[in-house]
Parts: C-alpha cells; sequence; structure tokens
C-alpha cells in the first residue's frame, strides 16, 4: 500500500511537468544521500530525460520480492551483475534472480557501486556472450 502511494507521488510529479523532482524523489526513496548539488553534475539531464519511466520501473521492482516463478520460466542464459561496493541488496537481487532462472548466473564486478563504470563490466558481458 505504500509502496504504490510513493509510485503515485513519482508518477504525479512526472504528469505534471516536473521531471527533475520525480528524480530526487526517487533518489531520496532509495536511501543515497541526495545533495542538491547532482543537479549540477553532468548525468543529472540524462536522468531527468529518463524520469518518465520511473513510475514503469517501480511498479515492475515492487515491494522488492523477486518474482521466482515468473523468472523460473526464463530459459535462456542470464547473467546477474552487481558491484562489489554495492550495497548489500544488489549482491541479494542479483543472487536471486541468478538462482530463479533456469540458466543463470550470478558475477560481481569488483571495486563497483551500483553504477559501475562502462569499462570495468565490458570483459564481464564479452566473456558472458561468448
Amino acid at each position: 500500500m505504500l509502496w504504490q502511494v510513493f509510485v503515485d507521488k513519482v508518477q504525479a510529479l512526472v504528469d505534471e511537468g516536473h521531471p527533475d523532482l520525480a528524480v530526487e524523489e526517487f533518489i531520496r526513496h532509495t536511501g543515497a544521500d541526495f545533495d542538491a548539488g547532482m543537479k549540477q553534475s553532468p548525468w543529472w539531464p540524462s536522468l531527468v530525460a529518463l524520469a518518465r519511466t520511473l513510475p514503469y520501473d517501480l511498479t515492475l521492482t515492487g515491494d522488492n520480492i523477486v518474482p521466482v516463478q515468473r523468472l523460473g520460466r526464463i530459459s535462456a542464459p542470464t547473467l546477474a551483475l552487481y558491484g562489489g561496493a554495492s550495497a548489500a541488496w544488489a549482491q541479494a537481487s542479483a543472487s536471486a534472480v541468478a538462482m530463479a532462472v533456469q540458466n543463470g548466473r550470478q558475477d560481481v564486478i569488483e571495486g563497483q557501486e551500483h553504477a559501475v563504470a562502462p569499462e570495468t563490466v565490458a570483459p564481464t558481458l564479452l566473456e558472458f556472450f561468448r
């Protein structure tokens, strides 16, 4: 119930033409420290451009319970990655997904947080797709 209130709030901010506030609300909700200086960072416009997708993302992630039965129908090889410097939820989520899918495996990108640097994840992805 509370989750849906949050999703509705983010949707309303997007609908009312405040995508920047929707992103800010999302970041604050994750528990991350929000600094107004983030809005001056080079990546902020990219986040704001994607704000309209936040309600969908939030609806899909729901109450943080991994949909094991749905994922169990996936037979394609699946790689669940997380950054080694990420919060514990990242490893737990990657592990749950990797265990739920039929051909899943989990890997870690050491020294990286949730937003991994492309050059650090590329070798792992190249190996996976070979």
